[in-house]
């Protein structure tokens, strides 16, 4: 008796557990652009599903800066207080959404 009690409370507990789902916030991709020594640094927020071969594009003032970025920041040189960017992942080379449009904080 103490067996088949003990077998069922182990497989209550797998089935409960298996059917557990990790619930997630939805968040944007948290694009910053900050002053940097020269330029604006950029920074965004990589999802948890964008694992590899994810690329990113990013734009300045609705034109391509700089495409297949494989790092979430980037050093744009030329970059003034007035710019204007978005970045799109990229995923099995189709470009996703385009985030929404930021400009620099000025006191980063």
């Amino acid at each position: 008796m103490k067996r088949i009690c003990l077998l069922t409370l182990m497989l209550s507990c797998f089935i409960l557990t298996g059917q557990a789902q990790r619930v997630t916030d939805k968040l944007d991709r948290g694009l910053v652009a900050i002053p940097a020594s020269s330029g604006n640094l950029v920074s965004w927020r990589i999802f948890a599903e964008e694992y590899y071969g994810v690329t990113y594009n990013l734009y300045a003032n609705g034109s391509l800066l700089k495409s297949g970025l494989t790092a979430s920041d980037f050093n744009h040189t030329s970059g003034s207080s007035t710019t204007k960017y978005q970045v799109a992942a990229v995923v099995k080379g189709v470009e996703q959404e385009k985030s929404a449009e930021v400009t620099r904080w000025n006191n980063g």
